[in-house]
């Protein structure tokens, strides 16, 4: 089982024109304000509109969920404006499958 730590999601407008990498680093910049070096990894999810940043403190984490209570306005380039809602991702545990792992290995490790 694999558990997500010290990460956000943003789930955008189902609406929403496609999310692009431009759309992220602005968000990330413009209204979440996080540093590009606090930054471990992020996904964008286009079928749900999601992007997952997870970031390297949870310091960061907690401040964003603080400032932006959980939502935002994001402008696109077209002009369009989308709701953004901005939660603590993983909250709760996930099964993940591995393919080719030996049937020996434990289920917790």
């Amino acid at each position: 089982m694999a558990e997500r730590r010290n990460s956000v999601v943003c789930t955008f407008d189902p609406i929403t024109p496609k999310i692009t990498t431009y759309d992220v680093h602005e968000l990330m910049h413009d209204i979440l304000r996080i540093r590009v070096k606090a930054v471990n990894m992020m996904h964008i999810d286009d079928m749900k509109r999601q992007v997952y940043i997870k970031l390297a403190e949870t310091q960061c984490v907690q401040t964003v969920l603080r400032v932006l209570c959980g939502q935002a306005k994001y402008s696109h380039n077209t002009g369009e404006i989308s709701l953004v809602t901005i939660p603590m991702a993983g909250m709760e545990i996930k099964k993940i499958r591995i393919a080719n792992l030996s049937p020996e290995m434990p289920d917790d490790s």
